[in-house]
């Protein structure tokens, strides 16, 4: 669990992660084309679609920025690869199945920035 807050990491890697992210401010990743910057390489991903005019929501995963044919193919991909998890914060690791679980997650734990 992290020291600081709350949060409970299900791996040690994801623990640091929330650490650099959420409480020392530490964005690696920073976008060529704008002045965007994420802790997260599959957010970085995705946001990089925006400059290339890919629709994110069409076919992207957010949890590995890969690109499939359809919605039908990346609800496939999500449950192989990704065990299921429909919602992915790009805040912090959290991941749930339940739109209302991932709502309430972003209100409680980034007070509703997205």
């Amino acid at each position: 669990p992290c020291d600081q807050c709350d949060y409970q990491a299900p791996v040690n890697s994801y623990l640091k992660i929330h650490i650099q992210n959420m409480h020392e401010g530490i964005k690696k990743y920073s976008c060529d084309q704008c002045d965007y910057k994420t802790g997260h390489r599959a957010s970085m991903r995705k946001h990089r679609m925006k400059h290339e005019g890919i629709e994110p929501e069409k076919g992207v995963c957010s949890l590995c920025g890969q690109i499939l044919k359809s919605n039908a193919s990346l609800q496939s991909h999500m449950t192989i690869v990704h065990g299921g998890s429909k919602y992915f914060c790009d805040i912090c690791p959290f991941k749930c199945t339940v739109k209302s679980s991932f709502l309430r997650h972003i209100q409680l734990k980034h007070n509703g920035d997205v």
